[in-house]
């Protein structure tokens, strides 16, 4: 009786182990989607930000053209995305 008994149990967690294993591979096989995901939006952010620069960047340069347009005789080199005027004085940003 008590083999029967110790059998019984036996199984019980074997199945209980071999549930425990598949959930287990489960979790690892979601966890390993969700890190290719994380690394797909990364390179997505990264992406979005580079077009976003080259946008504001062009939009600037549009700007200037346009400037030059409407006062050919205005000098444009001194402008720069990466300055600013302060108290009348062109300085870096």
């Amino acid at each position: 009786m008590y083999f029967s008994q110790g059998k019984l149990i036996h199984n019980y967690f074997l199945l209980y182990f071999n549930s425990l294993n598949k959930k287990l591979k489960a979790s690892e096989s979601k966890l390993l989607r969700l890190k290719n995901e994380v690394g797909e939006l990364k390179a997505e952010k990264a992406e979005l930000q580079k077009s976003s620069l080259e946008a504001y960047e062009e939009g600037f340069q549009k700007v200037v053209r346009q400037v030059v347009h409407f006062s050919s005789s205005l000098d444009v080199s001194q402008f720069d995305l990466d300055k600013d005027v302060v108290d009348d004085q062109l300085v870096d940003d």
